[in-house]
Formats: structure tokens, sequence, C-alpha cells
């Protein structure tokens, strides 16, 4: 090879350029992935729960009282975003707005009439709440169960309608900060529980001039209270429980056919929406028949963890019922007794049950049988 003579070549041609550095190699470069359906849910915003956000609260006694017809309550609402809308022509609910306004045209002319045209069940017991708290009839109530009048009615409007929050411990879980809020008028009882606090907020917000404003009744404080002492033979086996959390939401008194009244002291509520029992939770169903004779127990079902269940009655049974207090009344208190023997496949019992708690409802000969 030739050489070639060079004065500069002590120094490279580009020294005056700036270094860039390499771009990287495209061929091993990933091609751009389509966004994921959680990255598109999230919209890359922080993860939200997954409920849908409240709706705006407006004044519930504004729109009772500027109520026209229900022609113009659906004209003025008919205004319904297109997705909304899509999906209320989907469920095949072409009445939708008309029977939301049927509860302000109940609430209007106080009249129970336009919540029996509403078509879906739910929307109609909400009507027929609306209406029963807005007038604080609390014998206007829908029925928590209207095949089952026995359990009484929705305990948040008894709760509203009476004002009495001890009511409240009868509801579900997730309803109860609401009714609890509803009842009282105070908001911080909306970040107690399980319940959404936002949608409490909202509903309290919505409603708080027509239900809450005014001044409360004066109800006993003292907490329901049940105790059950039980003990095996020569001290073997038994023991106390605290049942209290299942008389919390009071006790239903209803006519019995023959004459007399019932007593619901404790609904097995679990049971009875059948859901999955736990068994390190007790359960309690106890119910009374109050006659000329005396009281008795007509129905007694007991599941404790660790303990063989009890059902009475039964030939097994020897229970005595004592009624101390019992006042025909709602928010009345009422106390009961309940003594004697129990015979279980593994074991015989002495049974000690004492329960004290208030008359959450009345549901009389009426309702439950008619008129003649």
């Amino acid at each position: 090879m030739t050489g070639v003579a060079c004065g500069a070549c002590d120094r490279s041609p580009f020294a005056d350029e700036p270094i860039v550095p390499p771009a990287p190699e495209r061929a091993h470069m990933p091609p751009p992935s389509e966004p994921t359906s959680q990255e598109l849910e999230t919209d890359g915003a922080p993860p939200v729960e997954r409920a849908d956000p409240p709706a705006l609260a407006g004044d519930l006694r504004r729109d009772v009282e500027t109520f026209g017809s229900l022609d113009t309550c659906v004209a003025q609402h008919a205004a319904m975003d297109p997705v909304v809308g899509d999906a209320v022509r989907a469920i095949g609910y072409d009445t939708l707005l008309r029977d939301a306004c049927r509860t302000l045209q109940a609430m209007k002319l106080k009249d129970r009439a336009p919540c029996e045209a509403i078509a879906a069940s739910g929307l109609q017991h909400r009507c027929e709440a609306m209406l029963a708290m807005s007038q604080q009839d609390a014998d206007k109530c829908p029925w928590a169960a209207s095949a089952d009048k026995r359990s009484g009615r929705d305990p948040t409007c008894l709760a509203v309608a009476t004002h009495d929050p001890r009511i409240c411990a009868a509801e579900l879980a997730t309803r109860q900060p609401t009714c609890e809020a509803l009842t009282t008028g105070d908001a911080t009882r909306c970040a107690t529980g399980d319940g959404d606090r936002r949608t409490c907020e909202r509903d309290l917000e919505r409603v708080k001039s027509l239900f809450v404003e005014r001044e409360r009744e004066a109800h006993d404080a003292t907490k329901p209270r049940a105790h059950l002492e039980m003990r095996g033979e020569s001290d073997a086996g038994g023991g106390d429980i605290d049942l209290s959390g299942l008389v919390a939401g009071g006790a239903v008194v209803s006519s019995l056919p023959a004459g007399g009244v019932g007593i619901d002291l404790a609904r097995d509520t679990e049971a009875l929406l059948r859901l999955p029992s736990r068994t390190e939770k007790s359960h309690l169903s106890l119910a009374l028949a109050v006659e000329p004779g005396g009281a008795k127990i007509s129905k007694l079902e007991l599941v404790a963890p660790k303990m063989t269940p009890i059902s009475c009655p039964n030939p097994h049974c020897d229970l005595k019922v004592t009624l101390d207090k019992m006042d025909p009344t709602r928010g009345s208190a009422i106390t009961a007794s309940v003594d004697g023997k129990v015979e279980t496949p593994g074991m015989t019992y002495q049974v000690h049950l004492v329960v004290s708690t208030f008359v959450r409802d009345l549901v009389g000969r009426a309702a439950l049988y008619g008129t003649r």
C-alpha cells in the first residue's frame, strides 16, 4: 500500500463538530403495543373504585315543590346522555323517566297511587318509602319483604319516620351508615361501617332539607342486650355467649290468627337471605307467642361455635318464658327471659337467656289477614 503524506493527520477531520450519541438500532426496538383493557379503563389515572360515581345531589324539597305535572317532569329530564340512553333501551325500561317522576308526584300529592303505577318493584318500593319518610308516617313504610310481613317494614324508612336511629341496626351492614345519616342528619355517620361513603353523603345532601330539619324526638339510648348462659351436666360444656348484636335492631310485634300477639325478638338475616354462614359466628332466631295463658316459645334456633345447634320447640326442650316488660308501641322497651333444660345428642344443658331490646315495628291484623 502506498503511503499518503498529510500535514494535518494528527487531528480528526471532525474535531469541530459536536459529538452526537448514536441512535438506537431500530431493528431492536419492539413495535408499539396496543393499550391493555386495564389501561383503557383507567386512562392512565390511578385505580378507582369500580362502583359508579354518585349522581348529583340536588335538593329533593325543591324538586317536589316545583313539580308541575308528570309530562312536564318527563320533558325536563328527557335530555339523557346517549350512553345512558343506550343502556336504558337495552334493559327495556322505556318508562324509566316517567316512573322516576312518579316519586315526585306522589310526594307532591301526598298520595301513594303514583307509586303503584311504577313498573319496577325496586323503584316502587323506594317511591313508597320516600312518601312515608317525607310525611313522617311509619305506617306507610313499605314492607321489608312483602311475602313475609311479620318481618316488619323497611328499616330505613321506619328509622327516619320515627326519628329512631336504633332501628338502623336491622338493616344490612352496607346500608346502616346511610340509614343512620338520614335519621340523624349527621354526615359523619357515612364514614362508619361497610357502606359507600360517597353515596351516603350524596343521599343525605339530597334529602336533608326535607327529612331531617324537624326537631328530633328523644328515645331510650340504652343499647339492646342479649346474654346466654348454658351449663352442661357436671359443669361440662356450655359457656356464656353475648348475642346482643342479634337483637340490636329491635323486635317486631304482630297479631296472631287466634288472638294474642307474636314477638320476633331476633331473626337470622343471613339464613333468611341464604347468605354463606360462618361457623365462628353465633346465630339466633327467637320468636314468642303471647296468648291469654301466658308467653311461650314459638321458635328458638341457636347456632354457636363449638356447641351443638339447638332448635325448639321439640320434646327435648323444656323451656319457660318470662315476659317482664312489653308495651305494644314503637320504640318502647321489651324484656324477656328464657329458662329451662335442653337435651342434645351429646349433652343436656341448663339454659338462661335474657333479652332486652325495643319494639321496632307493629304489624296489625288488617295488614296480615285483611279486613273483614
